[in-house]
């Protein structure tokens, strides 16, 4: 019994010197710091000055002494191998997805492309124009984005023909037009910066003049958010408010799907609503396209389109379809595009009509992105 007994005290001595070092061990690997070497030896220190002052093991050590004095918090575990390949996982996908919608918008050079981009950017449109109802036309439009020097690519100037502030960077192939259009001599020039750390939302207020007799001023603010659905599925929001002096307020709301589907093919829908104070005039867009990747030179656009607005208690104004070949002709910043289009408008009882458009851009400080546009696996 004796021996039984010593070996139950040696035991017990053991367990109440390793158990503070299994503690100090275990969350020291859970918080992923070294260890501290010198914790250890005063730990050890102590316990050999209480063993010898007591007499007997300390078992108290077994209890961490930061917990005693103040509250613990609770323990850090980092995510397993399996929860980070995830994470990564789907951060590539959403990355890829994201880059070949992006892609889309630069070749084709769609609103969106003043999204994507930090740097100083123009476009220099040079349109032929042969409408079946009025005759053949020359317009020649700019749109630019220009980076202001020593502010960290925050501040900007933003040039607009369209003549709309809500939308600046809107595309006038996509523009409604039957019955408000716009005149050529109507721009806007606006000074824009962006918030930081608002998360996946851009956030971009702006102070602008809207060039007319007598000039409007204005103010505006934007927000945009890429939110990937689906590891094929991206969304775009951007929602517009500005207020003008003369003009009072507008508003821009445009809501976009995009998914790539096969190879080398991208379906978008897009959905927009804008209202303007100036005649109480509302307008609802609903446009379908489907873009083809042919080869680095050459991209196609099959896009459909519905109009309305209500003037006409929402009846729709105009249905529309249309074709764009687009090609790079020289380097990454010449192209040439070719946009047949057939309109079926109210004012003429919905009977077809044609439109063809023939276009020389030269595209200004901007970079065609390395992707393309492809299935993401």
């Amino acid at each position: 019994m004796s021996i039984r007994k010593t070996t139950y005290f040696t035991y017990l001595f053991y367990i109440s010197i390793l158990m503070p070092g299994l503690c100090w061990y275990s969350v020291t690997l859970a918080q992923e710091t070294p260890p501290d070497t010198n914790s250890t030896i005063t730990s050890s220190t102590t316990q050999q000055d209480n063993k010898q002052t007591t007499g007997k093991p300390d078992t108290s050590e077994a209890i961490d002494d930061t917990c005693l004095k103040a509250p613990c918090e609770p323990e850090f575990k980092p995510p397993s191998r399996i929860l980070r390949f995830v994470d990564k996982t789907h951060a590539g996908i959403s990355n890829r997805l994201e880059a070949t919608v992006k892609y889309a918008d630069h070749f084709f050079a769609t609103e969106n492309v003043f999204e994507d981009t930090n740097k100083s950017y123009a476009r220099l449109p040079l349109d032929t124009i042969y409408d079946q109802d009025d005759g053949l036309e020359f317009k020649i439009k700019i749109r630019a984005k220009i980076i202001l020097p020593n502010t960290n690519k925050k501040l900007k100037i933003l040039f607009s023909d369209t003549g709309t502030i809500d939308d600046p960077e809107a595309n006038p192939s996509n523009s409604s037009t039957v019955r408000n259009a716009v005149s050529d001599n109507d721009y806007a020039v606006s000074l824009e910066t962006e918030f930081e750390k608002t998360g996946r939302w851009k956030i971009r207020p702006a102070l602008g003049v809207k060039s007319r007799i007598p000039p409007d001023p204005f103010v505006r603010i934007r927000a945009i958010r890429y939110q990937p659905l689906t590891k094929k599925l991206l969304s775009r929001l951007s929602a517009t408010s500005a207020y003008l002096a003369i003009d009072g307020f507008a508003h821009d709301v445009n809501v976009q799907l995009s998914r790539t589907i096969q190879r080398n093919f991208l379906f978008r829908s897009s959905s927009r609503w804008k209202f303007t104070d100036e005649k109480d005039y509302s307008e609802g867009t609903q446009i379908f396209s489907l873009f083809q990747h042919l080869n680095e030179k050459v991209n196609l656009a099959y896009e459909a389109g519905i109009f309305s607005d209500n003037e006409d208690n929402w009846e729709v104004s105009e249905y529309r379809l249309w074709h764009r070949y687009r090609k790079l002709v020289y380097k990454e910043w010449l192209f040439l595009e070719l946009i047949p289009e057939l309109r079926f408008k109210q004012e003429n009882d919905y009977d077809p009509s044609y439109r063809i458009t023939f276009r020389i851009e030269p595209v200004f400080g901007k970079k065609l992105p390395t992707a393309k546009i492809r299935q993401v696996n």
